[in-house]
């Protein structure tokens, strides 16, 4: 009796889980839809266009569109971010504390 009730759980924990995952991803396409307010330029501020957009929405609805706009909005700004510089500017915490150590500055 004990594996029966110990399934019932896994089983009632997993479905939880999956329904969390659904209402979230539902939430991310609402969530999405909102860019499409948004015109070209801003768009293009966040690394995006409107066949970004399409594509998107084209995926099945169970789908999160977030991560195909992440991905896109990533691979638009290229090595560009991952380079890792750090420009140092004096300031009062600077000059009382020293500059912040290189491991730090990405």
């Amino acid at each position: 009796m004990p594996a029966l009730t110990a399934l019932a759980i896994t089983t009632a924990v997993r479905a939880r889980i999956g329904l969390k995952r659904f209402i979230a991803r539902l939430k991310n396409r609402h969530d999405a839809k909102r860019l499409a307010e948004l015109d070209d330029r801003m768009l293009a501020d966040i690394g995006l266009n409107r066949s970004d957009l399409r594509d998107a929405y084209a995926a099945p609805p169970w789908s999160d569109p977030s991560d195909l706009l992440a991905r896109r909005a990533a691979e638009r700004r290229g090595p560009r971010r991952s380079q890792g510089s750090c420009v140092i500017v004096p300031t009062v915490s600077s000059e009382l504390f020293g500059n912040l150590p290189a491991s730090l500055c990405r």
